[in-house]
């Protein structure tokens, strides 16, 4: 089953202002099958597969002769495990005539060494697992309404967006694919960025990490759990994040004298499986505004916003603030208050927004602070509402490289 993925139409639009397009997300997360939708005809060559590997690392000339050469697209699948990527497709760009498409499960393909060779010759798409809106499409679901949304919500916060694993019908089976999706992406993909597999160490990271999901990252306590030393700990908290596991949110700051500046906190790219490292996949669970901070996080990042979060010295904060110029700040509770959070009310004294958005399951309704629109919303609908407020559409993070 095919599901229409929104960086499709960021893929296309990116390939007409560009030779070859990268695609980056995690694995499993349907580069592949998407690619294979948009070109059907196109030829596709797996650096997962061995022959190819070991051609593409010892003869790059020979590898474009025979994969590349009279060839209008070709697709490079898994194209992190070669050898001097960077080098080698800018040759490709060069001097063969045949787009190239080329896809990677790490953010280790988007380092400096590779970019620095494709300045002006590539565009950068980023596919992550399935939006919400895009699990309506799986579904083949309008918007649902009263408690199916809430419903739904839930099990997409609980089973997370992986397309294999939102297919999947039964709950016994999400949760064993959630677990081999981890422990591939565990052993393969981060194994890969450290250079070296170390799996048991990096599931206690890992999960170390999830059980302090939206908390401030404290080295400290965490070498201290995790027992590891700063500088392993650093180490591996940086293969999760390029493996598309987690990510390290920074704070917004404007004034360096009155808020907290430095410190990240975490939050993973897929619920599914930060539930997974936790075992635990009920609805009702004591982390439930955790996970629901998680899932609006993600929305986010796959809507194309690079989200912060707001925390002043007096201990104000907001959970998310989106946009530069004019922030817009997002508060997620997971039942709607019966007023503006007090947080939010700091955050709208200090900056006047135009707009901040109190989201939970079921919100819905408006208040005004000032010249403040107070939207209260769902997960659902918030990505709409800010592709509006922050004038732009529903991106990938689609950048010239």
């Amino acid at each position: 089953m095919y599901v229409e993925r929104d960086a499709g139409k960021e893929i296309v639009r990116s390939a007409k202002l560009a030779k070859t397009v990268v695609l980056v997300g995690p694995r499993q997360s349907g580069k592949t099958t998407l690619l294979r939708k948009l070109a059907p005809s196109g030829i596709f060559v797996s650096l997962d597969d061995p022959d190819a590997l070991e051609l593409f690392n010892s003869d790059a000339k020979a590898f474009a002769e025979r994969f590349l050469s009279g060839r209008k697209l070709a697709v490079l699948d898994e194209a992190q495990y070669g050898s001097d990527a960077g080098r080698k497709i800018k040759f490709f760009n060069d001097f063969f005539d045949a787009r190239l498409w080329v896809t990677g499960s790490s953010e280790a393909l988007l380092s400096e060494k590779v970019l620095s060779f494709l300045v002006g010759r590539a565009r950068i798409v980023r596919l992550y697992p399935f939006s919400l809106a895009e699990l309506l499409r799986a579904r083949k679901a309008s918007p649902p309404g009263g408690m199916e949304a809430v419903r739904l919500l839930w099990e997409h916060a609980v089973y997370g967006g992986y397309p294999r694993v939102v297919l999947e019908r039964s709950f016994e089976d999400k949760q064993r694919l959630l677990e081999d999706i981890l422990a591939t992406l565990l052993l393969k993909e981060v194994g890969f960025v450290l250079g070296r597999h170390r799996e048991l160490e990096v599931r206690i990271a890992a999960r170390t990490l999830a059980l302090g999901t939206g908390n401030l990252l404290n080295w400290n306590d965490f070498c201290s759990t995790a027992k590891l030393n700063y500088r392993d700990a650093v180490e591996t908290v940086n293969a999760m994040e390029k493996s598309c596991l987690l990510k390290l949110v920074p704070p917004f700051h404007t004034n360096k004298r009155t808020e907290l500046s430095k410190t990240p906190k975490v939050f993973f790219i897929d619920t599914g499986l930060r539930n997974a490292l936790v075992r635990d996949y009920r609805v009702e669970r004591p982390d439930a505004g955790a996970l629901l901070e998680n899932l609006v996080f993600a929305e986010l990042l796959k809507a194309g916003f690079e989200p912060r979060y707001w925390r002043s010295k007096s201990k104000a904060e907001v959970d998310f603030v989106v946009g530069n110029e004019k922030p817009i700040p997002i508060e997620v509770k997971v039942n709607q208050p019966d007023g503006v959070p007090r947080g939010l009310q700091s955050f709208i004294a200090e900056y006047s927004p135009p707009t901040a958005f109190v989201i939970s399951p079921s919100g819905r309704g408006e208040k005004r602070i000032g010249g403040t629109r107070v939207v209260f919303t769902t997960p659902f609908e918030l990505a709409g509402f800010l592709a509006k407020k922050a004038g732009k559409g529903r991106g990938n993070g689609v950048r010239l490289a």
